[in-house]
């Protein structure tokens, strides 16, 4: 295998395919914004030494839409925005992509008082870090202008498959010490759940864990508030 070669580890994607981040092994993020359905014409072009292509419509479009972007951004805090820049960061590959829709019909009855509370965010994991991104369905903000919103770990972060969503929109991480939350401003609780975990998911309050008991896996419901095992 050559090591040099970047390739993709990690996706997500909001409901409508209006936005959608790839994660890269050289921890860089490839961002779709934009229609991606219409019938369009396409122009390439460079903005801010971040590599874009715009597409427009020919007949009626949307205006909220009339530009789609492929933005190639920094994860994290890397000083390069080339795509075959190998690991510059030192910080290793993106492990885990998510993106919280506040405005989505399954989010819609949430109360969120933060970064999110009105605008789609991004939260990007490596092996060392942790960041959010909002406003990036905010076509005012230009391309060469997408940078995280907070650093909200700089010295964990989360291996692929440990982390989720809740309904309230924290992400959820698992590590072999507990399960520990994120808002996109900063650290939220976490609970004392000790032992390896290969896998977490939540489904509304409920988080399910898979995790590792002498070489054999196990899974497991919790209630995290309620502190309820099933």
């Amino acid at each position: 295998e050559d090591n040099t070669k970047v390739h993709v580890v990690t996706f997500a994607a909001v409901e409508d395919l209006t936005l959608i981040a790839v994660g890269l092994s050289n921890g860089n993020i490839i961002l779709y914004r934009g229609n991606i359905f219409g019938e369009m014409m396409k122009k390439s072009t460079s903005i801010g030494g971040v590599r874009t292509s715009f597409k427009t419509s020919r007949d009626n479009y949307n205006k909220d839409y009339e530009r789609f972007q492929i933005v190639v951004i920094n994860n994290i805090g890397s000083q390069s925005l080339d795509i075959n820049n190998n690991n510059n960061n030192g910080d290793g590959p993106v492990t885990n992509l998510h993106f919280y829709n506040p405005n989505s019909i399954a989010n819609k009855n949430n109360n969120i008082q933060n970064s999110m509370a009105s605008s789609t965010v991004l939260y990007v994991t490596t092996p060392q870090r942790i960041a959010s991104y909002a406003n990036l369905d905010d076509k005012s903000v230009k391309a060469n202008n997408i940078r995280h919103t907070a650093i909200l770990d700089s010295f964990l972060g989360a291996e692929q498959n440990r982390t989720s969503i809740t309904k309230k929109g924290l992400l959820s991480i698992a590590r072999d010490d507990g399960i520990f939350l994120y808002d996109p401003d900063d650290k939220g609780a976490c609970y004392s759940l000790k032992g390896p975990k290969s896998f977490i998911k939540t489904f509304g309050k409920y988080t399910c864990l898979v995790t590792v008991e002498r070489g054999l896996n196990r899974l497991c419901l919790y209630d995290l508030q309620s502190k309820f095992v099933g």
